[in-house]
């Protein structure tokens, strides 16, 4: 968790760091000895082949590592598109099941825990610019207290859900880790239960496998060179999927670039072109200062940010990844002391 709450103020070093500390640590579908077989593969932008496999597929399944702000983004490069092939639903594990968020119901600190990261604020402003139905897929209090089966089976009775309201509903569903994993193993998990609850077999893809540490790239990103998400291609030209050990696969599996920096900030946060570079100016506050951009029509008391850092003195040159609008800049310090800042972003 500590490794996630780093994600929240742009700590993004800080949090790979921590995050490869921990004790839990997640199976792997794929071992350092699968790497002589990656060297014979062709690899494809991950986009290209996701939203070619998405016109045979009404619901796609998508994880996220939940300390990685770049997987939100690359999910949130995906929408326009998805939304041109008739999909119109983003269901999340990271909302209680059946809470909707919209303009009238805007997304909040106390909406979840994980979309309290800004890169999670915008891809569910980018879902809501484009006319998405935001809505929670997590299971019901009783389940999650119940057993881990409860949990997964919980969550694919609300994709059931919409498909009993919308029988034709197209949805991409974003999930955390294991939860996109198909097969009738004696541990399933939510995708497992997504075919028997509505009799659809949904693509899924695994962002999370693969992801970087804070030391280096993963093996395989040193055997291979990518400059996007990308996804390794069969002889035949098919995306590749995993199976482990017990059964459990998944249908894709991707792989992002190592991330380099520029002027102290991950480079992936200008993936979307319209995003432009504010520059944060010094103020009158006690450093180290706290800078989060807020949309002007979100409150800055119980809103989530669409960028926030730290700056650790005056002299700290960075800048805010911001699409064009007019946003509410709020400064903090670390003891409290405020100020706010209207601006503009062109």
């Amino acid at each position: 968790m500590a490794a996630t709450e780093y994600s929240f103020i742009g700590a993004y070093r800080e949090s790979l760091s921590t995050f490869e500390k921990r004790e839990d640590k997640e199976e792997q579908i794929i071992s350092v000895d699968s790497l002589a077989m990656i060297r014979t593969l062709r690899t494809d932008p991950a986009k290209v082949s996701i939203l070619e496999k998405a016109d045979y597929h009404q619901i796609i399944l998508i994880n996220e590592a939940h300390h990685q702000p770049a997987h939100r983004l690359f999910v949130a490069s995906l929408l326009p598109e998805l939304y041109r092939k008739g999909f119109r639903y983003l269901s999340l594990e990271a909302l209680p099941g059946g809470v909707r968020v919209d303009k009238m119901r805007p997304l909040a600190t106390n909406s979840g825990i994980y979309t309290n990261e800004p890169a999670f604020a915008k891809l569910v402003d980018e879902a809501l610019r484009l006319g998405f139905e935001v809505i929670g897929h997590e299971a019901d209090w009783e389940d999650l207290q119940k057993s881990r089966d409860a949990r997964e089976a919980g969550q694919a009775n609300y994709l059931r859900k919409i498909l009993d309201r919308d029988p034709s509903a197209r949805i991409l569903a974003y999930c955390g880790y294991d939860h996109i994993l198909e097969g009738t193993s004696d541990q399933r998990r939510m995708a497992a239960y997504v075919q028997p609850y509505t009799g659809i077999d949904p693509l899924t893809i695994n962002q999370s496998e693969l992801s970087e540490t804070d030391t280096s790239p993963h093996p395989m990103l040193q055997e291979i060179s990518v400059v996007v998400p990308s996804v390794f291609l069969t002889d035949s030209g098919e995306p590749l999927g995993f199976i482990r050990p017990n059964g459990h696969r998944v249908d894709m599996v991707l792989i992002h670039p190592h991330t380099t920096d520029e002027s102290g900030r991950p480079i992936w946060l200008w993936s979307d072109p319209r995003d432009r570079k504010w520059l944060i100016p010094s103020v009158a506050l006690t450093y180290p200062v706290m800078v989060s951009a807020y949309r002007k029509d979100v409150s800055v008391k119980t809103g989530v940010p669409l960028d926030r850092m730290v700056l650790s003195s005056k002299t700290d040159q960075k800048a805010l990844a911001l699409p064009a609008g007019k946003y509410r800049i709020l400064f903090r310090s670390r003891k409290g002391a405020r100020l706010v800042k209207e601006i503009v972003v062109q």
